[in-house]
């Protein structure tokens, strides 16, 4: 749920949300604890390709988002009591 929270902070609409997330949860299906950041392009025909590294976007990406996932897990875990490390 962090993730779609940093996008809806950025003005995506949520159901451009709900696309990108589940193309999260189907890429990483064992969660993000391994990811350090998430790369988003959006496609020609409103699909999201999401990637670990920047590099591997296309080059003519027009619309992009990163997200620190390592910063947001921490956030988070302040925000919850988790102690972390």
């Amino acid at each position: 749920m962090g993730v779609a929270n940093e996008l809806s902070k950025s003005g995506m609409a949520a159901s451009a949300i709900g696309k990108v997330v589940g193309a999260v949860l189907v890429k990483f299906p064992n969660g993000l604890a391994s990811v350090d950041a998430l790369f988003i392009a959006r496609g020609d025909k409103g699909t999201y390709r999401i990637e670990t590294r920047e590099s591997r976007l296309p080059s003519d990406t027009v619309v992009r988002f990163a997200i620190d996932v390592r910063r947001l897990r921490a956030r988070i875990d302040r925000k919850v009591g988790r102690k972390t490390g």
